[in-house]
Formats: structure tokens, sequence, C-alpha cells
């Protein structure tokens, strides 16, 4: 008996140290806790917070962490965005963004197809995100194959997270609605992809347009969400913003597709896109 414990000593302490692997791809977050949450669950049941939990909440359905294969990641929770390096010591991932900053993020649970993570973000300036409370996340990966020219989990189209430190004149006001309008467009072309046209989550897009089976619409200001007003550095630059949409609106023809639902929904905002861009 003692010569077995000695030869399962090595082998327990090895396991302690071996650094975990996680497949490389996107991940989309399903699900998100305070730690006082996460533990009174945890207590009562503890399948109520695994990583294969997913909640239904407008923030989840736009927030991922992107793990690429060449140890580039790009993470968006909210309005947290990092991009840069990551590597894997033991059980974190510690992310290096471009500016320098890092982001250690603890695995608590790991599956063939999700994560959970636990990250403090004491380092990332946020408006969302508490910067000295532990936050557990779940993660899924997305299986659909990426053929659009930026993906929706890319860094290039989600620019329009990085909060604006000063009120933006007319250009950087117009630079960032685009960029929400391309992180809108991959988004829904994601979708198509997916090949799930049904129950998807449109909410997870910030924006002030309505859907409807034949095209889209502008809301009203009043019935236009907080949370894409909240895009921009206060109420006053999100009106320049609406009203830019709304004489784009006004001024451009609209094309006629023999097309209904998602895709024709597609092809508008893409129209949409380019109107508002060659916009004078």
């Amino acid at each position: 008996m003692k010569y077995i414990l000695l030869f399962l000593l090595p082998l327990f302490i090895g396991s302690c140290t071996e650094t975990i692997q996680l497949q490389p791809g996107n991940y989309q977050m399903t699900c998100g806790y305070k730690e006082s949450v996460y533990k009174a669950m945890k207590k009562t049941d503890r399948g109520s917070v695994g990583c294969k939990v997913a909640c239904d909440h407008e923030i989840y359905h736009r927030s991922f962490i992107a793990l690429n294969k060449d140890k580039t990641f790009v993470l968006a929770i909210e309005d947290v965005l990092m991009h840069g390096n990551y590597e894997l010591v033991k059980n974190k991932v510690k992310l290096k963004d471009r500016d320098g900053s890092e982001l250690i993020l603890e695995i608590k649970e790991q599956r063939p197809d999700c994560i959970q993570l636990l990250g403090v973000f004491d380092e990332i300036s946020s408006r969302a995100i508490s910067a000295n409370e532990r936050l557990y996340f779940n993660f899924t990966l997305d299986s659909t194959k990426s053929v659009e020219t930026d993906s929706k989990f890319s860094y290039e189209v989600n620019t329009w997270r990085i909060a604006p430190m000063d009120s933006e004149s007319d250009a950087e006001i117009k630079t960032r609605l685009l960029n929400n309008l391309d992180y809108v467009c991959a988004y829904v072309q994601h979708v198509l992809h997916s090949g799930v046209y049904h129950g998807y989550k449109m909410d997870g897009i910030p924006t002030p347009l309505r859907y409807l089976e034949n095209g889209i619409v502008l809301r009203e200001w009043d019935d236009v969400p907080q949370s894409w007003k909240d895009i921009f550095y206060d109420e006053s630059d999100a009106y320049r913003a609406y009203e830019m949409m709304y004489e784009t609106f006004k001024n451009t023809e609209a094309n006629r597709y023999k097309r209904s639902g998602l895709l024709v929904v597609f092809y508008y905002l893409k129209d949409l896109r380019n109107a508002l861009s060659d916009k004078q």
C-alpha cells in the first residue's frame, strides 16, 4: 500500500501543475454571475451554474472571447474590448492587450463545447463591469464557420464598444455609427450562416432599427434602446447619430428584393450602411 501511495503522489502533483489545453475557436458568452450569486446558486443546486447553463440577456448575446490558433485573442463584453496575445498557464488564460493591460481568467470548468471563466477586471476601464468584483462567465464554443469578410468575432467590427472620452465631432460619430452597422451586418450574416433562422437573438444588436419580414425601419427617437445610445458619449451625440440615420433613410431610394425574412434584412442593412458611408 505504501508503494502505491508513493507512486500516486507524483501523478497527483503533476496533474496540479499541468497546463489545461483549450480548443482554439470563437466562444459565445451564454451567462454571467457575480460571485455572491454564483456561490448561493451552487450551494442549493450545483448544476445550476455549470458551464452549459445559458441565460437570456442581451449582453450575453453580443459578448464573446475568440481564441485564435496563432495565440491572438479578442475579448468583447459590453464596453470592454481587448485584443492581443494570450497564453495558457496551468488553469489560467492570460490575456495581454496591445495597449499593455492584462487580464487573467481562471478556468473553473471545461468541457468539449464550453468553458467557465472567473475574472476580476481591476485593470480594465468599463462602465458596465465593476472593477474589483469577482465575476463568473459561461462561454459556448460556436461551431458556425465564419465565411463573412469580417466576422462578428473580429476586432475590426467591434471598435464601437470603446467608449468615447469626450463629445465627438460629426466625422467621429459617423465613424462610430458605421462601425456599429458593420457589426450589425456581421451579426445577421453569422445567424444566416448558422442555419438557425428562428429564435435568433436580435436583441444582441444595439441598434435604433426595427426588423420586419420584408425590410428594416428606423424607430422613433423615444423608442430607441438605451443600449444603442450608450455607444456614444452622451444623449446629444447619440441624437446626432440618429439624425444621420434619419437623413439617410429619408433621402435614399430603397432597392426592391424578391426575398423576405432575415436575408432581405441583411440586404437592406448593407444598403443602409453603404448609403450612410457615401453621404457627405
